[in-house]
């Protein structure tokens, strides 16, 4: 170490071992993470998060291609990660039922990783479809073990700037 650090006041500290932080720097080229930050961004879930946690997210984050009819996944799974939609266009099934349609931008299987409950939906790719993976694990490593409280509070920061009711607040 070449520096020391000093808290100031009470807060939270977030490290990543110098290797991981390596592996996760030379897995993304700079282009790549300008184009994962602004499309991280727009995403509801992390609309309102600190700079820091968008950052190491945007590094973290997997890409996944399915073909059109893979099925992605299963209701009544049990499930570990989340999905953000790059590109195509998802179908959302209950009960051999389409429920709706999910495109670029929309992410699903949230609730599973933020609420510890099984699958709600069977989500099946109806286009090409390019995902990005957040898994619990990469969430508790980027974030630390407080990443549903970490989620919950850009969801809510987001719906306080949305909301022209709440805006006073």
């Amino acid at each position: 170490r070449t520096q020391s650090v000093k808290c100031v006041e009470s807060g939270i500290l977030y490290f990543l071992e110098g290797k991981i932080f390596k592996e996760m720097v030379n897995k993304v080229s700079q282009k790549e993470l300008k184009e994962r930050l602004s499309f991280i961004s727009l995403i509801p879930l992390f609309a309102s998060m600190e700079p820091i946690h968008l950052n190491t997210l945007a590094l973290s984050m997997n890409k996944f291609d399915f073909a059109i009819g893979d099925n992605i996944i299963n209701e009544g799974d049990i499930g570990d990660s989340l999905y953000i939609i790059l590109e195509g266009e998802v179908n959302c099934v209950k009960e051999q039922k389409v429920q709706r349609i999910l495109k670029q931008k929309d992410f699903f299987g949230e609730y599973a990783v933020l609420f510890d409950i099984p699958r709600t939906m069977s989500i099946y790719a109806k286009t090409k479809v390019v995902c990005y993976l957040l898994t619990k694990s990469v969430l508790v490593e980027t974030l630390g073990v407080e990443y549903k409280t970490i989620i919950l509070k850009s969801i809510i920061k987001d719906a306080f700037c949305q909301s022209q009711a709440l805006q006073f607040f």
